[in-house]
């Protein structure tokens, strides 16, 4: 048993060369992997509306979910711990996407994701247990829960469209249905770690429910195009993205409030 506050003096003991490797390789996924681009691309002219919620999802996904969190741990040192186990969840939604929809070009992609974390992992040190939830975890636990099995149907959603040939969007030779399909697989998974509060949990609170807001927000405006959560569905995640942050944020621990961890 240990308390999360002794992780971080290992934390800061990464190679300092390392660090501005992490910014690297979270600008390559945002800029060379095309996430700033699509995820901009939604106010782009009236010939990118048909796709415009699956460059959204490209681009919250690559640049939220996994160049954000390389980027703030290539700052802040502190941050990596819990940035390598967001970038592992979202590396597990594209394998988990990836499988289920049949196409064997997005594992390569996962296991770029999942390689990105190498840099924020100290050598000779296992990533830090997660805290061992607690009674005040259950309003953030049940929170993510809910959102877990919404965001199931959604991903079961885009899962269905790469087999029944629906139009898709192609970046760097990928189709971006699985894509679709691992963004709210990654959004259930990071909110659960974040409900359990690890050291850093504000990085996966802010990313999920950035992401959930902004996906929200774009299917409210574009309820009837491809890869919408639909009027209904975008009111649900913007609720359900700024639920998440207050569920964490009230039940977060105190400064000196001890925490424990399981080995």
């Amino acid at each position: 048993m240990t308390s999360a506050d002794e992780t971080q003096p290992a934390a800061a003991a990464r190679p300092p060369v390392l660090r501005p490797l992490a910014v690297v390789l979270g600008i390559s996924w945002s800029v060379l992997f095309f996430g700033i681009i699509d995820l901009t691309s939604y106010f782009d002219g009236p010939e990118w509306v048909p796709m415009s919620l699956l460059a959204t999802g490209w681009g919250l996904l690559f640049t939220v979910l996994v160049a954000v969190p390389l980027v703030a741990a290539g700052i802040w040192p502190r941050l990596g711990d819990v940035a390598a186990l967001q970038l592992a969840l979202v590396g597990l939604a594209i394998v988990v996407a990836a499988a289920l929809s049949g196409t064997p070009g997005h594992l390569v992609v996962a296991l770029g994701v999942l390689g990105s974390a190498a840099p924020l992992v100290v050598p000779g040190r296992r990533l830090p247990p997660v805290p061992r939830p607690r009674v005040r975890d259950w309003w953030p636990g049940a929170w993510a829960a809910v959102g877990a099995w919404a965001w199931t149907g959604y991903a079961g959603m885009a899962v269905a469209a790469t087999w029944r040939g629906l139009p898709d969007d192609i970046t760097l030779g990928l189709p971006h249905w699985p894509v679709q399909a691992a963004l709210p697989l990654g959004l259930a998974l990071v909110a659960g770690l974040a409900a359990v509060h690890p050291a850093g949990w504000v990085l996966p609170t802010t990313c999920v429910a950035l992401s959930a807001v902004w996906l929200g927000v774009a299917s409210l405006l574009r309820p009837d195009v491809l890869g919408s959560l639909g009027a209904a569905g975008g009111v649900a995640a913007v609720v359900w993205g700024a639920g998440l942050v207050v569920a964490t944020w009230v039940t977060a621990p105190r400064a000196g409030a001890p925490r424990t961890s399981v080995e």
